[in-house]
């Protein structure tokens, strides 16, 4: 997986990509935004981390401009500013690493960010249908069939949260995932947080909400996040 670094300081260059090549990642460097754009020009990363301050400009505009250039492409923005002035500009699909930053912290923030992208991008082309059992999604008119029930209408928000959970049938998606792809998707705003989408989808999936039989909680798990019972293998009908 190759990751973007955009860095103009020599040495924290060289750090950044020594610890994400021992983990595994290949790293493509730029030292300016310039440079930057020139790569993503001829292919795409699997994520970027930006530095907030370049000599060519502000950093956490340009992971602005990354957003609406290259949509759900998740981005990790480094800077010496405290945790309310990172919220201040936070509008983008991504996180904030502040500096200076302990290493294990930037590799795991590459790892579940990377890790949510392939979640939530799993999920089969848009004029398909996911199948889990007896529920059936139908993404791109984001209309829910349950057997021997009337068709159910989803929005937009529940329809895509409901593609990663039923596309990863049997495995948790964390709650941060989650979060990650409505921001990726630019689905927020229609209520708080994801776990208010998860009980709307509950009440329309479910024959008892507070019961639920397949979209569940993995707290029993040990983990914050949701997964889709697995009774039958996923299908995905063209």
């Amino acid at each position: 997986m190759n990751i973007l670094v955009v860095e103009d300081e020599p040495l924290t260059l060289k750090v950044v990509e020594y610890v994400l090549s021992g983990s595994g990642y290949q790293v493509t460097k730029a030292t300016n935004i310039k440079e930057a754009d020139e790569i993503l020009s001829l292919s795409q990363p699997w994520l970027a981390i930006v530095d907030k301050f370049l000599p060519d400009g502000n950093g956490a505009d340009y992971c602005e401009l990354l957003a609406e250039k290259h949509p759900g492409l998740p981005v990790i923005l480094l800077t010496c500013e405290s945790q309310q002035r990172q919220r201040d500009y936070m509008r983008y699909p991504g996180d904030t690493i502040r500096k200076p930053f302990v290493l294990k912290d930037l590799v795991d923030s590459v790892k579940r960010m990377i890790r949510a992208d392939v979640a939530c991008h799993a999920a089969p082309p848009a004029q398909s249908r996911l199948t889990v059992g007896e529920i059936e999604l139908a993404p791109v008119e984001r209309r829910l069939y349950i057997s021997n029930k009337p068709t159910i209408q989803l929005s937009k928000s529940e329809s895509k949260l409901l593609e990663c959970v039923m596309s990863n049938a049997g495995a948790v998606v964390t709650t941060e995932e989650l979060d990650f792809a409505l921001h990726a998707y630019d689905l927020t705003g229609e209520v708080d947080s994801v776990d208010e989408y998860i009980y709307r989808l509950r009440r329309k999936l479910e024959d008892d909400p507070n019961n639920p039989r397949y979209l569940c909680p993995a707290e029993k798990l040990g983990m914050k996040g949701y997964f889709f019972s697995k009774e039958l293998p996923v299908m995905v009908v063209e």
